[in-house]
């Protein structure tokens, strides 16, 4: 069984509030369990399998796929840390330091500022109205498209990926 997760996430001016509204959707998607918490002054989340669910043994359930939508609002300036398999991620607002690792799907920054990290596997990555930023883009077997403003740039951003194409403006 798959889970692909659509991931909403942007920054508040509200300080010290965290906001997720979630959804769950396909066949089994009971079987799948949203948890949150926050340690440390890090919000965590993850979908993870219901220790109580357990998948039909036939051919079919392998195919199977299970979705997540989720929104989330975190208060600006925080550092955020996003690790998923399968997801196509928009992401907006500011960030102390943002730090993405997607293997399979999209990235998709519009109007970001602070230091950003982006490493995939074969997930798209493209970034606009962004703020003045040092970018360093590479693909091994993608197409990179990518500028930097190189007038006294306030951030750095780093955006690797093996077979993903890469556009930064």
């Amino acid at each position: 069984m798959s889970h692909f997760v659509e991931l909403r996430l942007d920054s508040s001016n509200e300080l010290d509030t965290y906001s997720i509204n979630e959804k769950q959707s396909g066949e089994y998607s009971d079987a799948v369990i949203f948890k949150s918490f926050i340690a440390n002054d890090t919000l965590f989340f993850e979908d993870v399998m219901s220790p109580v669910f357990e998948l039909p043994q036939d051919k079919l359930s392998a195919h199977k796929i299970t979705d997540s939508k989720a929104n989330i609002k975190i208060p600006k300036n925080k550092s955020v840390l996003i690790s998923m398999a399968h997801s196509n991620a928009e992401i907006t607002g500011d960030y102390q330091l943002l730090r993405v690792n997607v293997s399979n799907g999209s990235v998709w920054l519009d109007s970001v500022s602070g230091n950003v990290e982006i490493i995939t596997i074969n997930a798209n990555v493209a970034g606009f109205q962004l703020g003045n930023y040092e970018v360093t883009a590479s693909s091994r077997n993608g197409k990179v498209s990518a500028s930097s403003k190189k007038n006294h740039p306030a951030y750095t951003m780093t955006v690797e990926s093996v077979n993903g194409n890469i556009e930064i403006q």
